[in-house]
Order: structure tokens, then sequence, then C-alpha cells
């Protein structure tokens, strides 16, 4: 891998120390894109380089901003798609490959295989409208709050995941169930009450319905024995178990250094 140029590790900082107060993930990818927009290509590799390293040694406010990187509709939206390509390319051909991997949009290594409709668990997608089933998950029944936990409308899960009467188990159940729509997957990813919690990412991380994008924001966060799973499971995307396994070779080294 190529050198970084100091100033723009020292950009990189600089963005990093303006956005990471901004607590809101959507709001943050909006600002972050916004920036790099100003800044070529080759000045983005770089800068999404030194924050994808600094990711990896574990530092905070960097996993923060990197985990804005993975909407890459968003960036795509304000930096335009062929900035966008441009990036992963020099990305590419300079041995960057968190970058590459980050800014690409691989789909999930198993496509959803609808579940048989059943009236014991899909009662209420049968006999109730969206909006209908939407009010409900802002209620207080546990029969239907339960039900609700198989929906497949994104609106409805959102409104779910709102519940104060939902717990973590609920929804890490939610995040691993096998199969599953990634719009509802993604839903999770975006609560900022829940996509906090260490157990939700690591069910999205695992789960191979989930977009892979998702699983290599997420994936720096995770502690080295779940990294192992992950890089290990044959069923996930291979660019995310990729991520994995260099985490893990990194965080080995690290821990190798620190015992000489």
């Amino acid at each position: 891998m190529e050198e970084l140029r100091p100033e723009n590790r020292s950009l990189a900082e600089k963005i990093v120390k303006e956005l990471f107060p901004i607590e809101e993930m959507g709001l943050r990818t909006r600002a972050l894109a916004e920036k790099l927009n100003q800044l070529n290509a080759e000045t983005i590799a770089e800068v999404l380089c030194y924050i994808c390293q600094k990711s990896s040694k574990g530092e905070s406010k960097f996993k923060e901003l990197l985990f804005s990187c993975s909407d890459t509709v968003v960036l795509a939206e304000i930096m335009g798609e062929i900035k966008l390509i441009s990036v992963r390319l020099i990305a590419g051909d300079r041995g960057f490959h968190a970058v590459e991997r980050l800014l690409s949009k691989p789909s999930p290594i198993k496509g959803l295989q609808k579940p048989q409709p059943s009236q014991d668990r899909y009662w209420l997608e049968d006999y109730f409208t969206v909006g209908e089933r939407m009010s409900l998950a802002k209620g207080q029944d546990r029969q239907a709050l339960e039900r609700l936990m198989s929906d497949p409308q994104p609106l409805v899960i959102r409104q779910l995941l709102r519940n104060p009467r939902l717990t973590e188990h609920e929804v890490i159940r939610i995040a691993a169930r096998r199969p599953a729509h990634p719009s509802v997957l993604e839903e999770i990813y975006k609560s900022p009450r829940w996509i906090e919690r260490y157990e939700v990412k690591v069910a999205l991380v695992r789960n191979p319905y989930a977009p892979p994008r998702i699983g290599i924001a997420l994936v720096n966060f995770l502690l080295r024995n779940d990294l192992v799973e992950v890089k290990n499971d044959a069923q996930l995307h291979p660019t995310l178990r990729e991520a994995a396994s260099e985490l893990w070779e990194a965080k080995k080294a690290r821990r190798e250094g620190e015992r000489e």
C-alpha cells in the first residue's frame, strides 16, 4: 500500500474532529459527503484510507465516522456516482483495500426467500394495512408486538424499534432472523437507539441477508472472538470476511507487539 501524504492525514484528523459531535448518523453522513465533495478523488481516497487505518486500531471517533460512510446512496447523491467510482478505482490501484470495500456495493450473499404465509405468524400482515400495523407498533399489546417482529415492511419495523417496550433481546431476534428483508435489517442499522448495542451489531454483521456494506461498516466494532467467527463464516460475503480477517490480523499483531 502506498504512503499517505501528511497533509491528507491532518485533513482527515480535522474532518473527524469537526463531524464527530454530530450525533445523528444521517446528518453526519451528509456533512461528511459535502466535505469530501470539495476534494479531488485522490485526496478523498487518502482521507478515507487514514480514517480506515485509525478505525482498525480501535480509535472510537474514527470508527464512528467510518460508520457514517456506509450509506453509499447518500454519498453518491451528493458527490456524484462518477466521482465515487473514481475514488474506488484509485483506492484499488493504490492498495487501499479497506476504502475499496467501503465504497463497493456488493449484494447480500443470500437472496430473500420469502416465507410461506402463516396465520400464526403473519395474520397482522394479512388483515391489517401498513398504516394500521404502524399504529399497532406504537402500542402495548405484547402479542401484537411479538407478531410485528416478523413484519416484512420497513416502515412498520421502524415504528416498532421506537417503542419503549421493545427489549434488546427482541431487537437481536429481529436482526438475526433468517431469511430477512435487507430493508428491514437496514432499519435496525439506522436506529440510533439500538445500533449502539454491541450484540445488535454482531447480529447484523452475522446475518447473510444483510447488505454487506452494513457489515463492513460495523465489523470495526467487533471484538477478536467475533471477528474470528465472521472471517470463518462461509455464509457471509467474501468481502466482509476479508475485512474481518484483516482486522483480526491487525489486532493480533498489536497484541503480540504489546507483549514484546
